[in-house]
């Protein structure tokens, strides 16, 4: 009599198919769930952080400040921009009773827009959009407007600066 050495147990054999099957759609399944939270999150991703750095300023520069009404920044003439962002911008507003806004306008097309910039603060870097941009130097001109705390329009000045991409 011949012993038979093969499986005649059909059970096994679909038992681990079974866990095969199970295991692969598990598998398929967090792929799925991984792909989807990559798509809602380049949806939502504006890419690098635009976050601006604001610090509070020296007192005593801002308290010295002309009671004249005269308009106080301080903004730098060459700002450096890596990674689509203003690494020395160092945008001030020395005045007591006043906002500041700082819009950066290459030809014709604005490539920042600072937002309200409250008393007292430095706006260290920000974003900027480099779409218009080229590197080596662009020049550009920073228009500064300037509003009251109830944000009503006071007045503007204009400051050339160069923006130099690297």
């Amino acid at each position: 009599m011949r012993k038979n050495t093969e499986n005649t147990n059909p059970n096994g054999k679909d038992k681990k198919k079974k866990t095969l099957i199970i295991v692969l759609i598990i598998v398929i399944a967090a792929l799925a769930v991984a792909l989807g939270f990559t798509v809602v999150h380049m949806l939502n991703d504006n890419g690098p952080s635009r976050t601006a750095v604001i610090e509070q300023d020296n007192e005593t520069e801002r308290n010295d400040a002309d009671a004249t009404g005269q308009l106080r920044i301080k903004i730098n003439p060459v700002i450096k921009v890596k990674n689509d962002t203003m690494q020395n911008l160092n945008f001030c507003n020395y005045n007591e009773g006043r906002l500041l806004q700082c819009k950066i306008k290459v030809g014709d097309n604005y490539v920042y827009d600072s937002g309200l910039l409250e008393e007292g603060s430095v706006l260290k870097g920000d974003f900027v959009e480099t779409k218009h941009l080229s590197k080596g130097e662009n020049e550009a001109l920073a228009e500064i407007y300037s509003y009251s705390l109830e944000e009503e329009p006071i007045g503007q000045t204009n400051v050339k600066v160069t923006l130099t991409v690297e």
